[in-house]
């Protein structure tokens, strides 16, 4: 067992690492928001009357993951006329996202996990999800071959970086509490050098019942060897599942001043929850 102060919370990776992808999701969306409206200028097989042009300043707009940087596209009409480009997920001069959702992490989660893009958005943006989704109808299916891409991807490149292991529930859905979800998230150097490596949906009574497919799949996909690995289950607890799922795994298990994986109780939290995940004390 190592012996080691963990400095980072649970709740902390879990929503910077949730953040990374979200700003990443919402790049990809207003480019397919902008194609779309150039193709609306484009008069036959060649002429082109609307070009990019860069893009607007960065901003940040506050949604159910926190702030995220956005930068929006903008056009230039060549015939000189004014033409704006309108994005239905993020207006123009937005800072704020209509109504985002109470526990978006879970939520983020739990639609990766089904595939389900418009979970996903409304847990970030809220009622607002429905509204891109119907302007850009074929948005969910390119976005289910990236998926299918990204589940099959190879995982060697994240051998000997610190795999966090968490078990996420909130009580503000009540559900995830019975069956709450479990995340693989790789952290290298540098503050976004965190990936999602895999998400399941089962129940949190043992680390067997917990990560035994997870791990599987990890492994099966290149990812033989962590560095280090953190968990917001009980140090020992976790050991001695590793030690029947991936025995080499098990001596990597970190273990704080507390005995347990991770550190409780510095997220920030103002519901008063260790917010946003429920630390599984078996």
């Amino acid at each position: 067992m190592v012996e080691f102060t963990v400095a980072a919370s649970a709740a902390r990776v879990l929503r910077e690492c949730l953040r990374i992808n979200a700003e990443a999701l919402v790049a990809w969306i207003l480019q397919q928001e902008f194609e779309r409206f150039l193709l609306q200028h484009r008069h036959g097989d060649e002429v082109q009357t609307v070009v990019r042009n860069g893009f607007q300043p960065p901003r940040t707009v506050t949604t159910g993951l926190g702030a995220l940087t956005v930068r929006y596209p903008k056009a230039r009409s060549k015939n000189g006329g004014a033409v704006f480009f309108r994005s239905q997920l993020v207006p123009k001069y937005a800072h704020r996202a209509l109504d985002p959702s109470d526990a978006a992490e879970w939520k983020c989660l739990d639609a990766v996990q089904s595939e389900n893009l418009t979970g996903i958005l409304r847990a970030v943006f809220g009622d607002r999800a429905h509204q891109v989704t119907h302007v850009v109808p074929e948005l969910a299916a390119r976005w289910a071959t990236r998926v299918s891409a990204w589940k099959q991807r190879s995982l060697a490149a994240h051998c000997d970086q610190d795999l966090w292991m968490l078990t996420v529930a909130t009580p503000a859905c009540p559900e995830s509490l019975d069956f709450p979800l479990h995340v693989a998230i790789a952290v290298g150097e540098g503050s976004a050098a965190k990936r999602i490596l895999g998400v399941a949906l089962g129940r949190a009574d043992t680390p067997l019942n917990a990560w035994g497919g997870l791990i599987e799949s990890i492994q099966g996909r290149g990812l033989k060897s962590p560095a280090r690995i953190y968990s917001n289950w009980q140090a020992p607890l976790l050991s001695d599942g590793l030690r029947r799922l991936a025995p080499e795994w098990a001596t990597r298990v970190v273990v704080d001043e507390t005995g347990h994986g991770g550190r409780r109780g510095d997220s920030g939290s103002t519901r008063g929850w260790d917010w946003p995940v429920a630390i599984h004390q078996n």
